[in-house]
């Protein structure tokens, strides 16, 4: 059975599901690391933008990644679940995928252009 999902849309579904998973995933016991970031006026905009939109401050969206870099990788079959499971039922191999994901992901970026040209 083939996987029908566009690269654009699993590359997405992959980077949010793992960033939420991040985020949403149970507090263990924190202690205050106090540190001083030295980082460009935009930088600091984009932080402040990307935590409003994850419901937190700048803070916590930073220690949140920060936290994130200091677990370890999860798998694509943590990652990803039901499409990992799907995508083995396939029978495609892995090459099959990179090139379905890679002609997918050119069709995307050209369907963008389009858009963003009218």
């Amino acid at each position: 059975m083939p996987i029908h999902i566009s690269q654009y849309q699993l590359f997405h579904f992959l980077r949010s599901l793992r960033y939420n998973q991040s985020i949403m995933a149970p507090q263990s016991p924190t202690t205050e690391l106090p540190l001083t970031l030295r980082v460009s006026e935009q930088a600091r905009l984009t932080l402040a933008e990307r935590a409003a939109a994850s419901g937190t401050d700048i803070a916590g969206y930073v220690s949140a990644i920060v936290e994130q870099n200091a677990q370890r990788p999860l798998s694509l079959e943590e990652i990803s679940g039901l499409v990992y499971r799907k995508f083995m039922a396939s029978g495609m191999t892995d090459d099959e995928l990179s090139d379905v994901l890679e002609t997918e992901k050119h069709e995307a970026r050209a369907q963008r252009r389009l858009h963003h040209g009218s």
